[in-house]
């Protein structure tokens, strides 16, 4: 399984892929992406196996939700503030 998580960006950068686990838990890579649907799209369709992402809840979440959902196999939008990503 890989883990991501997207933080809300301030500027044209969404700090991407910064908890991007294997299947075991361990960090195999960190990335900062430019916040742009084809560049996001590309990062995630060269991950390999069962893509599950977390994103916390924020002003980009609804639209990376949709724009990621056809791509992985899960995908949850969460408050930080109550749950443990």
């Amino acid at each position: 399984m890989n883990a991501n998580r997207f933080h809300d960006p301030s500027s044209d950068f969404a700090d991407a892929g910064k908890d991007l686990l294997d299947s075991t838990g361990k960090l195999v890579m960190e990335s900062v992406l430019e916040a742009k649907a084809a560049t996001i799209l590309q990062f995630f369709q060269g991950l390999r196996g069962s893509v599950h992402v977390a994103l916390e809840e924020g002003t980009c979440a609804a639209w990376l939700h949709d724009l990621l959902k056809p791509h992985v196999s899960k995908i949850v939008v969460c408050d930080p503030r109550r749950m443990s990503l």
